[in-house]
């Protein structure tokens, strides 16, 4: 069974259906043809591509779910963002406080006050908010 090799006799070979078709009469004909083609596959094959991209970003943005803030709404910010996070670890605390929204700078950017009134020194994305539900 093992290490022992077998070959094939040459008049048992099949030859393939390429190989036994092949005029080389035809060959050049059938190249030009062929590169005629090119160009209508390669155009095939972008159309395809451009609509498998579209239904791709349609369903991604199917999924997409807009966030924003409104005036007095309350929200949380994330500790990596401040560099105040004490413990670093899986199980560590990840957003804090309650703030709320009193300013809108753009539609990303926000200014905050704590829970007494105090406004805080800088502005905020929103990447690094999220909102406080009660």
């Amino acid at each position: 069974m093992y290490g022992i090799k077998t070959m094939i006799p040459i008049k048992n070979r099949c030859l393939s259906p390429r190989a036994t078709h092949y005029c080389p009469e035809n060959n050049e004909q059938w190249l030009r043809a062929n590169l005629d083609l090119l160009e209508e596959s390669w155009l095939t094959t972008t159309i395809k591509n451009k609509v498998y991209q579209h239904q791709i970003t349609r369903y991604h943005n199917a999924k997409v779910k807009n966030k924003s803030f409104k005036f007095k709404d309350l929200a949380l910010w994330k500790l990596e963002a401040t560099g105040n996070r004490e413990s670093k670890g899986k199980l560590a605390q990840k957003w804090d406080g309650f703030f709320i929204v009193f300013k809108v700078v753009k539609s990303n950017i926000y200014h905050l006050q704590d829970m007494e009134g105090k406004n805080l020194h800088h502005a905020w994305h929103l990447d690094h908010l999220k909102i406080y539900h009660r």
